[in-house]
């Protein structure tokens, strides 16, 4: 950012787009100490996520990818993980998305109470979310 002879060169600044002030917080936290952000929400972690891949941080120490994988997997629950499905969704998160696409299938009747929240989501993702419920019925009929 600062060695290319640009604005952000001459004014030692340079402005940050599309990432929270917390998530930016971890990230520099990360970048100074090499440690995985404790305190950090579900939502700070999948953005964490997708910054470390778009500043390529994550091509350097998969270590926080993977911390950040372990944390939202150990937090992942039936009442959270329409909502991390969607977000990941969102955010390109493809392991993250079926993880969660996984646990929505296993406890279906808890996660979809009604169709209205179907009704919310993108066509593409409750396309998904329905593949694999039907996947993971025919594997268990197919088991017993």
């Amino acid at each position: 950012m600062f060695d290319m002879g640009g604005r952000d060169a001459m004014s030692r600044t340079s402005q940050v787009r599309d990432i929270s002030m917390s998530v930016l917080t971890h990230l520099v936290r990360y970048i100074y100490t090499g440690q995985f952000p404790t305190s950090a929400t579900m939502v700070e972690c999948l953005d964490l996520m997708v910054a470390l891949v778009y500043y390529q941080l994550d091509q350097h120490d998969q270590s926080v990818v993977e911390s950040c994988d372990a944390f939202i997997t150990a937090n992942l629950k039936v009442e959270n993980c329409l909502d991390v499905c969607r977000l990941a969704f969102e955010r390109g998160l493809v392991e993250v998305q079926r993880k969660a696409t996984q646990m929505i299938a296993k406890n279906y009747g808890r996660v979809i109470t009604s169709a209205d929240i179907l009704h919310s989501m993108d066509q593409a993702l409750v396309i998904e979310i329905l593949h694999a419920c039907n996947s993971l019925l025919w594997s268990l009929e197919f088991a017993t």
